[in-house]
């Protein structure tokens, strides 16, 4: 039964090659667009983890703290679920950072480093909020030993405001290029099966069951999706292959064959559903 669905579905596709070659063309477009909407998903990801790794909490502390109750505090702030690492600034540090920005040396004029030590504070970015940050921050200011907490708050709240919206974006348009690929196959199968109208109008005369006439459909569909997912999977590997020569540090889809049984997926899933939702109409009624 398989080997005859299988010839059948050959055999339909080489009987129509122009509409074999409109039909595969198409669904390529269409498996490009959920690809691309896939990729574009991850890139979002990919940026909005990247972004949030930036931002950075100072946390400055007195100068009256021992060693052991600035690893106290440094603990304790650590403990928090909202903290990824903490790096220790010591006051002879601070004093290089200090002179390497501003050229000036304050040690002819003052004979103590005025400058405290602090903490330098990475978040975890996921599902990181200003709300969240302001939260954190509120609660290491009430800490004993810390005099302040100091953080770029216009720039972080227009940080995580803009990648939210991105995020959006990406979402409504991904969301917009899987309908339209849905109707691109939809159509083109529909199309092609009204060409063929008279044949199957022949075949329920002398008897046909149904599911002779609609299984080769299927099959036809999900040999499309695979021929088509090919050809995507070539287009596309080529188009990151030269956006990784422009920017080295993109990684999205790094595994070559992650991204190819991927597109894959999407051809047969593609194929079977235009497929399926173009030959719901054809019933064994005589028209």
């Amino acid at each position: 039964m398989f080997l005859f669905l299988l010839s059948e579905s050959f055999n339909s596709l080489f009987r129509a090659k122009f509409a074999t070659l409109i039909t595969i063309v198409t669904t390529s477009i269409a498996i490009f667009f959920v690809s691309l909407s896939i990729f574009l998903v991850l890139l979002s990801h990919q940026l909005d983890t990247k972004v949030k790794n930036r931002i950075q909490v100072n946390v400055f502390l007195a100068d009256s703290l021992s060693k052991a109750q600035i690893n106290d505090l440094r603990n304790n702030i650590m403990s928090d679920s909202l903290v990824k690492s903490i790096r220790m600034i010591s006051k002879e540090e601070a004093k290089q950072i200090f002179i390497s920005r501003t050229g000036k040396d304050f040690s002819s004029i003052l004979s103590v480093n005025p400058l405290p030590v602090s903490f330098v504070l990475k978040l975890k970015p996921k599902n990181l909020t200003s709300r969240k940050i302001e939260k954190l921050t509120e609660k290491i200011k009430k800490t004993n030993g810390v005099d302040d907490v100091v953080y770029d708050y216009r720039l972080t709240i227009k940080l995580l405001y803009y990648i939210k919206s991105f995020r959006l974006f990406i979402y409504i348009g991904s969301l917009i290029l899987v309908l339209i690929s849905l109707y691109l196959v939809y159509s083109t199968n529909r199309l092609a099966l009204n060409s063929k109208l008279e044949l199957y109008e022949t075949m329920k005369l002398v008897g046909t069951k149904l599911s002779t006439i609609k299984l080769p459909l299927l099959f036809n569909g999900i040999i499309i999706g695979i021929i088509s997912a090919i050809i995507t999977a070539g287009v596309f590997m080529i188009i990151i292959d030269f956006l990784k020569d422009i920017y080295s540090k993109l990684n999205v889809l790094n595994n070559k064959l992650d991204m190819l049984v991927i597109i894959l997926a999407i051809g047969i899933l593609l194929g079977l559903l235009g497929s399926y939702f173009s030959t719901r109409r054809i019933s064994l009624k005589i028209k």
